[in-house]
């Protein structure tokens, strides 16, 4: 049953009553050309003029559901042609006198050739949302489509009509068309090595080839074999005996009678009998544990499809088990190497057959037993069984289920179960980490939503079990103890804050390590622990975040003065410190340096220096428009109580005069809040046209003391 929100709300939260109690219902009417329906407020009595009207009186609600993507549309016509063109074949079938003589063979081929047109429109449709990023979800889909038609022509539509012919050649070829195996990359790989039997892959992969009835890929390896392999009896073996068994092999597809075929390979088998027994000698001649390659076993393991042994084929083919193929893989290969003579009448035996060697696993339905008991059983049996191998994790049939391998599936469920509880929240964080992308993307999700800040310690938890853990390289919780990630030194919290950052670190969840510290930033600052929060806030970049920081220092500095100024910026480390600095971070904390630097000089009787680093400051354009004025007084203070030694050059003090001058002028042009207003909460404590007035001033005595300071120097060059 279809749900359909409507937008705009049409009753807003709380607003029923007063739709109700005005007379008005709401009404829709279902299109009946499609899934659509048109909904809208209306009167309950339309002869009755309604007193209030509403908003949605005038809105018409158009909407949907089971939505055809646009993509999707173009198959859906391209498919209708071929199914009408099946209709009338079935009808002309039924009407027409003249196709009552028609043989079943040609019936067949002509829904053949329909269903062929149907895997032709499958095909276009995978190639067109396969050229679409991100690749939509309905991909998969018509990959199971064109499979499922390729299946079906083979066993009930043969190309030909060929209802009663021989059917294992057919499931091959739609065997290696869905599911290409070995890869063509590999193939291309073992043929560029020099000696590709010495790749650990080159025998698994020539028995496959051998197995899919790749004759062209598994001859071209052979014959490299029989030329260069440092066995001489294996090349002997390979060039007189195996290759040309192999060149000589049969196929149903190049004989026009089924009994010529039948003949032929009967005959073929005896020759593959001989090769057996010179295999066999070959093997009693060759020293044992000589060949690193153990050919021998896959000599042996190659001769066995070649007899037909249903126990080497259904060896091979469970390795395709981890794909979900393994069981298909058996009955595609079938017919051309143990049941040469399968038909299509026989098909359901050979499944029977297949089914009661490769039966359904009964490892995930004592999984989901288990999980009905506990979490934590299903999650640790399914890691172990996982561990020795009783579960496989490349196994596609349970990620078609679950959506992912049996044991993440059950090692999640744990960790959502552990999410009950906040305080477990560095286990639930470590199985999630060990469950692969996915576990990452949960952790994504959870992290972000963790309390970052923890609690207040309680009082009665024993310090002596911690320090005895902490020893031993785990936390109060039994946890490796998580490196320093931000260099931020150690506070009430930080071994929290740690864990989590290390937990980002090692999933490369960088975004997410980033909120965290602009979170734990933001904690510190509230503190008042500047230093701390300027490096969480660098770890993140948060360039905004210095800022704020910097703007707070100022601020201690107009409400508690230069010491408590001075000490906040003493515990900014020293790296974030460095004179002209043109990082981001760096640079919003240029000032508030600098202007510590200058308290220091001046409390310390180095008033040359302090003053000469004021002007430095004006002269890099480091001091806000807003701090000038403060700056010009502080200065100006220094040089009055200098008057037996000249601080600065006459240079310096008519620059001085040039920033003094350049305030008068922007208050004349209305911007002296921009110029004046800390220098008024300052000196004034107040704010206003009033405060400012007075602190403009007390510039005043900036201009005079510059006044009698040049004077002092022209009257020392005379």
């Amino acid at each position: 049953m279809a749900t359909l929100a409507l937008q705009p709300h049409l009753i807003p939260t709380g607003g029923l009553d007063e739709f109700q109690s005005s007379q008005h219902t709401f009404t829709a009417s279902i299109s009946s050309r499609g899934n659509g329906v048109v909904a809208y407020a209306s009167s309950k009595n339309p002869q009755v003029p309604t007193k209030k009207r509403l908003p949605a009186d005038t809105l018409l609600y158009f909407a949907s559901w089971d939505h055809i993507p646009e993509s999707t549309v173009e198959f859906y016509c391209d498919t209708y042609l071929t199914f009408t063109t099946i209709q009338n074949i079935a009808k002309s079938l039924k009407n027409d006198s003249a196709t009552h003589l028609l043989s079943e063979e040609q019936i067949t081929n002509y829904y053949s050739r329909s269903i062929e047109q149907y895997i032709n429109d499958a095909k276009k449709q995978i190639t067109s949302l396969a050229s679409q990023d991100p690749l939509p979800s309905t991909y998969p889909t018509y990959v199971n489509i064109l499979e499922t038609l390729q299946l079906v022509q083979t066993v009930y539509a043969p190309h030909g009509g060929q209802i009663n012919g021989l059917i294992g050649e057919q499931l091959l070829q739609w065997l290696n068309t869905s599911h290409t195996v070995p890869a063509t990359a590999e193939l291309i790989r073992l043929s560029a090595l020099p000696e590709p039997w010495s790749d650990p892959d080159f025998w698994p992969t020539l028995n496959k080839c051998i197995l899919r009835g790749l004759s062209t890929s598994s001859l071209g390896f052979l014959r490299r074999v029989g030329s260069n392999h440092p066995s001489a009896p294996l090349r002997t073996f390979v060039r007189d005996s195996l290759v040309p068994v192999i060149e000589t092999h049969p196929r149903s597809s190049d004989f026009q009678r089924e009994s010529g075929f039948l003949t032929a390979h009967s005959r073929w088998r005896e020759r593959v009998a001989e090769v057996r027994v010179a295999f066999d000698k070959i093997v009693d001649v060759e020293p044992e544990g000589g060949d690193e390659d153990e050919w021998s076993r896959w000599v042996d393991e190659l001769l066995g499809v070649l007899e037909g042994d249903s126990g080497v084929v259904f060896a091979l083919c469970n390795e395709a088990v981890e794909d979900g193929w393994g069981f298909r893989e058996v009955i595609g290969v079938w017919g051309v190497w143990v049941d040469v003579g399968l038909k299509r009448t026989q098909l359901a035996k050979v499944v029977e057959k297949v089914a009661e060697q490769m039966p359904p696993d009964p490892t995930i339905p004592a999984l989901e037993v288990a999980a009905q008991v506990d979490p934590w059983l299903a999650a640790h049996l399914a890691d172990i069984f996982e561990k020795v191998e009783t579960l496989d994790p490349h196994d596609e049939s349970p990620r078609r289920t679950y959506g992912m391998s049996v044991r993440d599936h059950f090692v999640l469920a744990y960790a959502e179960h552990l999410h009950s509880d906040p305080t477990l929240f560095e286990i639930e964080l470590e199985y999630m980490g060990r469950c692969g992308a996915i576990g990452r993307e949960r952790i994504s999700a959870v992290i972000c939503h963790i309390s970052v800040i923890p609690h207040p310690a309680d009082p009665k938890d024993s310090a002596d079990s911690k320090s005895k853990l902490k020893s031993l390289g785990v936390d109060d919780q039994g946890l490796p103890l998580a490196p320093r990630i931000v260099d931020a030194g150690m506070w009430e919290g930080c071994d929290r804050v740690d864990k989590l950052l290390s937990v980002c670190d090692q999933f490369g969840l960088h975004d997410e390590s980033r909120e965290i510290c602009k979170v734990v930033a933001q904690h510190l600052t509230r503190e008042k622990n500047y230093g701390l929060a300027i490096s969480y806030c660098a770890f993140a970049n948060d360039v905004r975040g210095v800022g704020r920081i910097a703007t707070l220092l100022l601020e201690e500095y107009v409400q508690n003065g230069s010491a408590s100024f001075v000490k906040h910026v003493a515990q900014i480390p020293a790296r974030y410190m460095r004179v002209n600095a043109t990082d981001p971070i760096t640079s919003r904390l240029q000032f508030v340096a600098r202007f510590a630097d200058f308290h220091t000089f001046s409390e310390d009787g180095a008033k040359g220096e302090a003053v000469r680093l004021l002007v430095r400051m004006l002269d890099r354009t480091i001091v806000p428009r807003a701090w000038q004025a403060v700056v010009l007084l502080d200065a100006a203070s220094l040089l009055e109580g200098s008057e037996e030694e000249l601080l600065i050059t006459t240079d310096d003090a008519y620059e001085l005069l040039r920033y003094l001058q350049n305030i008068y002028t922007q208050v004349a042009l209305g911007a002296g809040s921009d110029y004046l207003q800390v220098l008024a909460r300052i000196t004034m404590r107040g704010k206003g046209d009033a405060a400012e007035k007075e602190a403009l001033q007390s510039l005043d005595i900036v201009r005079l003391v510059l006044a009698r300071y040049l004077a002092r120097c022209t009257v020392q060059r005379i």
